[in-house]
């Protein structure tokens, strides 16, 4: 059984086909631990030397692509949550399934994480215009 998200809630994670192979190879993966006489694996990424040392690890390569994009401010793992929601909001995804996704209870959480700019706002009111009056 693997741990929940925060306030122990579920963090749900749709993805589509291309992401579904590693997923799926990962998993048959298992299966051939579990027939061996050694133990499945819990984690997904391996920890031999810890969670610190892996988390450390992760934030330094998320810092090098950073980098290697040239962007020059700081960056941390973290944005890209916030960057997920206000895309998935931007593509359409409706507001109640963001909060879904991102495991929040309340909305006000949800609103933290994204980023409604005045271009978001003036495709909404041209969107909702066009629509007939019900």
């Amino acid at each position: 059984m693997f741990p929940l998200g925060k306030l122990h809630n579920e963090r749900w994670v749709p993805v589509d086909e291309q992401e579904q192979q590693p997923v799926q190879r990962l998993s048959f993966l298992s299966r051939l631990t579990k027939e061996s006489d050694q133990p499945p694996p819990l984690f997904l990424l391996d920890r031999p030397q810890g969670r610190a040392q892996l988390l450390a690890q992760l934030r330094a390569a998320f810092h090098q692509a950073v980098y290697a994009a040239g962007i020059r401010s700081r960056g941390v793992p973290h944005q890209l949550r916030h960057t997920y929601a206000t895309e998935m909001l931007r593509i359409g995804m409706s507001f109640p399934a963001v909060m879904k996704l991102l495991g929040h209870v309340s909305p006000e959480m949800t609103l933290r994480y994204v980023e409604i700019t005045q271009a978001d706002l003036q495709r909404e009111y041209i969107a909702a215009c066009a629509r007939p009056a019900t």
